[in-house]
């Protein structure tokens, strides 16, 4: 079962984010609570993930799946050493970078 974070039309907004860190070989032993408390920057801001997006099953297989509009999110799947990340909708800058 994958990792699934969304986002949806009504959640806040948010002008950048950075999700570096999100990434499934380092979240694959958590769970959805776990995962949730991840901090991540929002707006030049410490804040944790679960305050911003839906997070629902976990990583074991090593995958995430991201659904919604993350073209404000930075560095997602940034230093991925293994797994898969699936992105259903816009990313934003760096998605990937040092894979």
């Amino acid at each position: 079962m994958a990792l699934l974070i969304a986002r949806s039309a009504g959640d806040r907004p948010w002008r950048t984010a950075d999700f570096g860190g999100i990434v499934p070989d380092r979240l694959r032993h958590l769970g959805a609570a776990e995962v949730a408390g991840q901090t991540i920057a929002v707006d030049g801001r410490a804040c944790r993930l679960g305050d911003w997006c839906a997070i629902s099953g976990d990583a074991a297989d090593g995958s995430i799946e991201c659904h919604g509009d993350f073209r404000a999110v930075d560095r997602l799947a940034a230093g991925m050493e293994g797994g898969t990340v699936v992105v259903h909708g816009p990313v934003g800058r760096h998605a990937g970078a040092a894979m």
